[in-house]
């Protein structure tokens, strides 16, 4: 189906608050030397949501061109999830995946979930100990290590985990979890655990036995 909802006039009656994307900061500050990294992707991002029942009504069909069978009188359907071109579509998509991150990452101080963390290092520019190659909040489970993550910018997942092992167990985490809610996860497009993963948010962050590294792809 090829459909348009910028040209139905709705939106200009809509408003849509401002919303944050994370940057390459959000990746490399949950990195170190160790990291992998694993890629998921939403399918149908925007499709996974619905559209608030007022929303909806505003949102018919006519299809009596298609499906009629001669019929005058105006058959419509309802369009209930969101769309493209429809203004508030990115907004609701992204809170709504963040909502279900949440979930996602479950309680942080129980040392079973694959997103514990036990303590915040600060290392603030001008304390005796800042050190300018470590990021200056991160988060550190008990042994010691870089707390496992994840981050998402629109419909791109990149998990952060302290080995492969690790990594993948954090990617299978975030798939059975989004599908339990509801939610697609397009694993033909799945990218297994690496320390040089492909782009993501325009960026590529990597890890080398000598630090974390971030360059960009050669087309952008």
């Amino acid at each position: 189906m090829v459909y348009d909802a910028t040209i139905s006039g709705l939106n200009d009656s809509l408003w849509t608050p401002p919303f944050v994307l994370p940057r390459a900061e959000a990746v490399l500050d949950q990195m170190d030397e160790n990291s992998w990294m694993g890629d998921l992707d939403m399918g149908e991002q925007f499709l996974n949501f619905p559209l608030h029942p007022k929303l909806q009504r505003h949102c018919g069909i006519d299809v009596r061109p298609y499906l009629g069978g001669g019929r005058k009188r105006t058959m419509w359907w309802c369009w209930a999830r969101c769309m493209m071109g429809l203004k508030p579509s990115p907004y609701l998509a992204v809170k709504g995946t963040y909502l279900a991150e949440e979930v996602v990452h479950g309680d942080p101080g129980d040392p079973a979930n694959l997103f514990h963390w036990a303590q915040v290092c600060l290392n603030l520019p001008g304390s005796p100990t800042y050190q300018p190659h470590l990021p200056w909040v991160q988060k550190m489970t008990s042994a010691g290590e870089v707390a496992g993550g994840s981050e998402q910018y629109v419909d791109d997942i990149q998990t952060i985990g302290c080995s492969a092992d690790h990594c993948w167990q954090l990617g299978h985490r975030i798939a059975t979890t989004f599908a339990f809610l509801g939610l697609q996860i397009a694993l033909r497009k799945f990218r297994p655990p690496t320390p040089h993963p492909g782009p993501w948010a325009g960026t590529i962050a990597f890890s080398t036995p000598a630090g974390v590294g971030v360059t960009c792809p050669a087309r952008k």
